[in-house]
């Protein structure tokens, strides 16, 4: 099932537990979701986030960089 649900809580809050189904199909609960390509948690922080997001923005600067210095190779 794609529906996940998402309570958002703070540090200090118990957690409990929510159940949401229709039909026998209960939602599963998640601490973190990836709505259009934003990785958030249950606390809205942005540390999952940018911890998925340093590998490809390295890989893409890894690229430009590469890229670059081809393209001054082939322009002198």
């Amino acid at each position: 099932m794609k529906t996940n649900i998402i309570k958002f809580i703070t540090k200090n809050l118990v957690h409990s537990a929510t159940h949401i189904g229709f039909k026998l199909k209960y939602t599963e609960e998640t601490e973190h979701t990836k709505p259009l390509g934003l990785q958030i948690d249950n606390h809205i922080n942005w540390k999952s986030h940018i911890e998925e997001m340093i590998p490809k923005l390295s890989a893409a600067r890894y690229a430009l960089v590469r890229w670059s210095t081809s393209i001054a190779l082939t322009l002198s």
